[in-house]
């Protein structure tokens, strides 16, 4: 699911200061940005070919700019790979196991990215009950391709089951944490992990601020303060690049009524007439806004107190639909969930709970 579109599309400078790692950015996920890279030496690791063959498609990595204290060779990785497939039940796609199609863009991720997985994976239920008996566990794959991630969930209760999440080449900051010079790996990968909305009822879908006005999936509208509907608009070009986006108005059932006044606005204008704020823009689809406010309300305080400040309504339908989703883990026998999410966004044990272990 592009972040862009809704399927997931996201997007490194990679000296950080802790000031900048600390500095949140409202960069949107989407798969038009593009940040440069400043290349540094490289880490020694692997056979020449395949030494190689990483230089061509990965930034330049050094221990000094990256969150990653080991050194960064092939055993280490693969050792970090088979850690997370057995601490959170999901796996890592190989030759063997990827769609044909997919094949020749598959790449061996960098230990830096693996950390960064790591921990977004720990922000999810997976952390606590990881899918590790099931035949259909989550498959992550890392691509060759430059721009982008995509997720794909099969299932709405929140686990890792028949899901595909792709990453492609790093072109974020390698970091948990968003910073004033672009977009951070941790960021992009809560909002894939975030698409748990693929079979949202119309209910869902006017708490995130939209209206269904067709028989079509992607037949949605925002509605405005005063009770028009917004339909998202997407131009492109014949190399399927992105030239304009717009909101086109429609009525109840979808018709385009363009030609009236205020019958294109643009996304600026969008963000100051619609009822209920969006997290982030633009947000073509109300998986799209799931996912952004899913990620910032489990990133960390900052981005948290931000989505409660800019959309109050959202965040109350979020947290409740988290504590929902966390009460799967378990409640106590007076029904009181076993496991919270902190101020920070880690899932923890609730103190509340009764536990007869501590009895």
């Amino acid at each position: 699911m592009p972040t862009d579109q809704l399927q997931g599309a996201a997007e490194a400078k990679l000296s950080l200061t802790e000031e900048q790692k600390r500095d949140t950015s409202e960069c949107l996920l989407r798969d038009t940005i593009s940040t440069s890279y400043k290349p540094v030496d490289v880490r020694a690791s692997g056979a020449a070919g395949e030494m190689s063959f990483l230089q061509s498609i990965l930034p330049k990595l050094s221990i000094e700019n990256s969150e990653t204290t080991r050194k960064e060779t092939p055993e280490v990785r693969e050792q970090m790979k088979d850690e997370i497939e057995k601490k959170y039940g999901v796996v890592f796609e190989t030759k063997e196991t990827c769609p044909p199609q997919d094949r020749d863009k598959l790449r061996e991720p960098t230990l830096a990215e693996l950390e960064i997985l790591e921990w977004a994976l720990s922000k999810n239920q997976a952390a606590v009950k990881p899918n590790i008996f099931s035949l259909n566990k989550m498959s992550i794959m890392f691509s060759n391709e430059t721009k982008g991630a995509s997720a794909y969930h099969s299932s709405e209760n929140g686990m890792f089951a028949n899901s595909r999440v792709v990453i492609n080449s790093t072109e974020k900051v390698l970091s948990k944490e968003d910073t004033k010079d672009g977009q951070s790996l941790g960021s992009v990968l809560l909002h894939e992990f975030g698409h748990r909305s693929s079979f949202m009822t119309k209910h869902d879908i006017a708490e995130l601020g939209w209206r269904k006005i067709g028989p079509k999936d992607d037949d949605l509208a925002i509605e405005t303060k005063d009770g028009r509907l917004y339909q998202f608009v997407e131009e492109k070009n014949a190399e399927n690049q992105r030239t304009d986006i717009y909101w086109r108005l429609v009525d109840e059932n979808g018709n385009s009524l363009e030609d009236q006044p205020q019958g294109r606005l643009t996304d600026q204008q969008m963000s100051e007439q619609e009822k209920i704020s969006q997290p982030m823009r633009p947000a073509n689809n109300p998986s799209e806004t799931f996912a952004n406010a899913m990620r910032m309300y489990c990133q960390n305080e900052e981005t948290r107190k931000e989505l409660q400040t800019k959309c109050p309504d959202m965040y109350l339908y979020i947290e409740e639909y988290d504590r929902k989703a966390l009460s799967r883990l378990g409640r106590d026998f007076f029904g009181i969930n076993e496991y919270v999410r902190d101020k920070n966004g880690d899932i923890v044990r609730n103190p509340q709970a009764w536990n007869p272990v501590l009895v």
